[in-house]
């Protein structure tokens, strides 16, 4: 007997059971002609298109509406979130152009539904006391209790956000943006809990918190990014104050060895040396002769050091982490390799904190389901094909076994750990070795291997660098993005750059003009370069090889190009730390390109120049 939606509604909202915890709810979201047919009731429904338009509706029309949202959202979610990816492309409950047209409704109910001030004033926002007695006189539609409207929200955005994450793992073409959502200073305010905006808010801010909180996604991605930055140029303001440059006593001073970068950054940067990675970090290099290379850090050597360590603490070859098919994630071995492995893993995760909070990009494919466990997500079994291709396919193939070949493979609820030589059984779950596998508990089994191999393996690992990572940036910025953006976050893009937009945010210095010989032929040599080529002068000029996410008119400061003289034979330099080119005045495109090229591709430090 199908239990009714009314007391579906009384466990999920009165009872807060999840559905993952309560059978009889876990049979009703894999019950799929239950599904269709209360999808098709639903979000097919008058009211549901009443809500998104803005308009009211009656009291009783609000106590049909709420259990019903609230109950097929939280049963939509947890079937999505556990079905493979085959069984959502093969269509086993909605068609592709269903799916499309449920994550629209998804998204405009989200908004909808976050506009109303009951969210503002009932929701979880911690400073929500600052302005809830000025709007005391705001009342309950359908006369339900506010933590019932509260709870439709949370699983209506719940449901966004993992048919959000389905849809782009999946490439299924939804428009998720929406043109109308903005985000305004105060919100930022806000959101960085500053002190002046938590005590004078107002709704209409805190419905924008919601809208970034809940559903960003809803906001197009470069409005997020430039948003983001603007949240770390305050937070730096804050941390270091309007005079940061001039400020040297409060910078973190680290002595760096080229052929030692890693271990020298181990001991430098250990939270008891430098325990505010906020603060400016100052980098001195030291070359494989002992001797100081030339330069005083004003940026540039930072960003190499980085740039060296994300390098060398990456490197499949030190322990801390393997490839697979071209992906990067935490080595399983690690603990055995190195008996302080968390700390090591703080560390790492500090330094790619501290690059991203200076809003460096690095060369860094880390793997999706690494990226998820970053942001706080656990990994599902369709992230396990990026660590594991051969397991990934091996426990697909038992879904269409018969029940005797199961048997026939005498499964059970374990798993073999080999560490160095030595064979481990680790169960899957209580009393796991003396549980068989059967086609009963298959579907189970597929889960546990994988959460094992994608979650419970390299727990401690990934926490200790969460940890690092959030000791400099805040868990609530990153959330805004989704793992695939994480990544562009972190490495920006791969595209080749964009050679019109870098020339229409140049600046010139010295003799040089957009109309002089020398930068004529600069250019054209640059259009004639490879793209890899042009990477290597991208990284040669600013440290880093990849195009800023908001193009190079975001850079700072913005490209420059110098005259460094006459003299053909000299080389040209560059100024990391300004992103200054010193580009003698070359008179042939062929020389030109030949001392480019040579200098882009010497691979040399600082002492090049």
């Amino acid at each position: 007997m199908e239990l009714s939606v009314e007391l579906v509604f009384v466990i999920i909202a009165k009872y807060r059971i999840p559905v993952a915890r309560c059978g009889p709810l876990i049979q009703l979201a894999f019950n799929t002609t239950y599904l269709r047919s209360l999808l098709a009731d639903t979000m097919g429904g008058e009211l549901v298109a009443a809500v998104v338009q803005g308009r009211s509706l009656t009291s009783t029309e609000y106590r049909v509406f709420v259990p019903r949202v609230t109950v097929l959202s939280a049963l939509l979610t947890s079937y999505i979130s556990s079905t493979h990816d085959s069984d959502i492309l093969e269509e086993r409950l909605l068609t592709r152009d269903q799916l499309i047209t449920l994550c629209i409704t998804a998204r405009d109910l989200s908004l909808a539904l976050a506009s109303m001030d009951l969210i503002a004033i009932s929701g979880p926002l911690k400073v929500r006391s600052a302005f809830l007695t000025a709007s005391r006189h705001t009342s309950v539609p359908g006369g339900l209790e506010a933590a019932h409207w509260v709870e439709c929200w949370v699983q209506v955005t719940a449901l966004a956000r993992e048919l959000y994450r389905r849809s782009t793992r999946l490439s299924v073409e939804v428009e998720w943006r929406r043109d109308d959502v903005s985000v305004s200073e105060e919100c930022i305010c806000l959101f960085l809990e500053e002190e002046a905006a938590t005590s004078n808010v107002s709704l209409a801010v805190v419905k924008e918190l919601y809208v970034l909180q809940r559903v960003p996604f809803t906001i197009p991605f470069k409005s997020r990014v430039s948003l983001f930055h603007k949240i770390l140029d305050k937070d730096v303001l804050s941390t270091r104050g309007a005079h940061d440059q001039f400020n040297t006593s409060a910078s973190v001073q680290a002595s760096i060895r080229r052929d030692f970068v890693y271990e020298d950054a181990f001991i430098q940067l250990a939270e008891s040396r430098a325990p505010n990675l906020k603060h400016r970090l100052t980098v001195k290099l030291i070359n494989f002769t002992g001797l100081d290379e030339a330069g005083v850090d004003g940026g540039g050597l930072f960003k190499e050091f980085v740039s060296c360590f994300i390098r060398e603490a990456f490197n499949p070859n030190r322990g801390f982490f393997i490839e697979t098919e071209g992906l990067l994630h935490p080595n399983p071995m690690a603990v055995t390799l190195y008996p302080d492995y968390k700390k090591h893993y703080y560390l790492i995760g500090r330094v790619l904190g501290k690059a991203i909070y200076e809003k460096l990009l690095v060369d860094l494919p880390l793997a999706p389901y690494f990226l998820e466990q970053l942001l706080g997500s656990t990994a599902d079994i369709n992230y396990l094909r990026s660590l594991d291709p051969t397991l990934y396919r091996t426990l697909l193939s038992l879904r269409s076994y018969t029940a005797q070949e199961i048997a026939d493979l005498e499964l059970g609820f374990v798993v073999d750990e080999n560490t160095l030589g030595k064979t481990a059984n680790i169960e899957l779950k209580p009393g796991g070795s003396g549980i068989k596998v059967t086609k009963d508990n298959v579907i189970e089994y597929i889960h546990l291997v994988a959460d094992h191999r994608l979650n419970r393996q390299t727990r401690s690992h990934c926490r200790a660098f969460t940890e690092g990572l959030y000791s400099v940036l805040s868990v609530e910025w990153l959330g805004m993005f989704s793992f695939a953006e994480l990544h562009l976050l972190i490495c920006g893009s791969e595209s080749d750059i964009d050679l019109a937009d870098l020339r229409a945010n140049t600046v010139y210095y010295g003799i040089y003009k957009e109309d002089h010989q020398c930068v004529e032929i600069f250019w054209e040599v640059l259009s004639d370069l490879s793209p890899k080529q042009r990477r290597l002068f991208l990284a040669f000029v600013t440290s880093s090889d990849r195009t800023p996410l908001l193009g190079f008119g975001s850079l700072n400061p913005l490209f420059a190009v110098h005259s460094a003289g006459e003299e053909e034979d000299r080389l040209p330099t560059a100024s990391t730390c300004m992103n200054l080119l010193k580009l003698p005045e070359y008179r042939s495109y062929e020389v030109m390109k030949s001392k480019l090229v040579y200098v882009i591709e010497s691979g040399a430090g600082f002492e090049l120049s």
